[in-house]
């Protein structure tokens, strides 16, 4: 009759601590390596402009007030529009978050140049300016 040996009746079992420990360790590195890359992602991402999508609205007036339809709307000197029966002209752009529009609107004989920090406004821009 032959012997088995002892191992291959009863299985040894291996050292569960190992294994539970290389996990952990594993678990602790992967977690880590993701932390890590949230912290470099943020880095230095403060002073820096961002591309944001802007909703403007002009209103343009005259000089005792009213809304002045027909004007001609120039920003950085693209034309951009006329204003409406209401003396709006609404457009979205995608525009730099420290930017500057020169705007420029002309009608007969009239011309008036602004400027606007896109900084200053939150999220749309809303102004009213005169010819």
């Amino acid at each position: 009759m032959n012997q088995l040996p002892i191992n291959e009746i009863l299985p040894q079992t291996e050292d569960k601590s190992k294994k539970t420990k290389l996990k952990i360790s594993i678990t602790i590195l992967f977690l880590l390596a993701v932390i890590g890359g949230c912290f470099w992602g943020l880095r230095d991402n403060k002073d820096k402009p961002t591309l944001d999508s802007r909703y403007m609205e002009l209103t343009v007036v005259g000089n005792q007030g009213y809304a002045v339809p027909g004007v001609v709307v120039y920003i950085n000197s693209n034309f951009e529009g006329i204003t409406d029966s209401f003396g709006q002209l609404r457009k979205s752009f995608f525009l730099l978050s420290n930017s500057t529009l020169d705007i420029t609107l002309e009608k007969k004989n009239k011309k008036s140049q602004t400027q606007l920090n896109v900084s200053n406004y939150k999220k749309d821009i809303k102004a009213n300016l005169s010819i």
